[in-house]
């Protein structure tokens, strides 16, 4: 077996708890497999976390899973960015609008009106990027916080074979790094990673029905995400 065919065989084992087979194929591991393993877990879980955390659905209904995100929101960052453009465009047509009191202003050299208009262009725009980014912050901080629930009150069925995960704090500190925070993985030993990406992957493959249908979907993006990192 080659080795892209026996770590697709043992991502599908994991996703799909056939724990007989999963011991099988381990055994068939050479000197780098075990590496090769924890890559494919990593990009496997950082796709399922994009259709359960709501980015895949979003852009895609049901044909196919996108990519998984860089696990920054990638909306969430260019929404902001946006809402300044659509500010500053706001204020600007505002600006443009006045016509009595700012040609006067022009005219006769003042600049008191103009800059009024521009100082409160930019004021809107700040208040808008703040409201904005603030309400997606919350809304993204409460889905995490429900799909902390569930894991927490998942079944044995879910569990890899040494048992439950011992520290959910360190499951969701993993969840966020592949959302954008990577600096918490430094803070996680690499066999409890591993773990928590076994678990986020069983779970996510029994409970999100895109997933389940079309794992080998699911295969192809995590090696792309792999593939992505190396790159840089």
């Amino acid at each position: 077996m080659k080795p892209e065919q026996l770590h697709r065989a043992v991502l599908t084992a994991t996703a799909f708890g056939d724990k007989v087979r999963y011991r099988e194929l381990r055994g068939r591991f050479g000197p780098y497999d075990a590496r090769g393993e924890f890559e494919h877990l990593e990009g496997a879980a950082a796709v399922c976390l994009a259709y359960r955390l709501g980015e895949t659905r979003q852009r895609r209904r049901r044909t196919d899973l996108a990519e998984p995100a860089q696990p920054a929101a990638p909306a969430r960052a260019a929404g902001p960015a946006g809402a300044d453009r659509a500010a500053e465009a706001a204020g600007a047509a505002t600006a443009a609008g006045r016509t009595d009191s700012a040609d006067t202003a022009d005219a006769t050299g003042g600049t008191s009106a103009t800059g009024a208009a521009g100082t409160s262009a930019d004021h809107t725009g700040t208040a808008d990027t703040s409201g904005t980014a603030g309400t997606a912050e919350r809304s993204d901080r409460a889905e995490l916080g429900r799909f902390m629930a569930e894991l927490r009150a998942a079944g044995p069925e879910h569990w890899p074979e040494h048992g439950p995960p011992s520290n959910f704090l360190e499951v969701e500190g993993v969840i966020r790094a592949l959302r954008g925070e990577r600096h918490l993985m430094a803070e996680i030993g690499g066999d409890r990673m591993r773990s928590v990406f076994r678990f986020l992957v069983r779970y996510l493959t029994a409970t999100v029905p895109e997933i389940h249908e079309d794992f080998d979907t699911v295969i192809d993006q995590a090696r792309e995400y792999i593939m992505r990192g190396l790159m840089g």
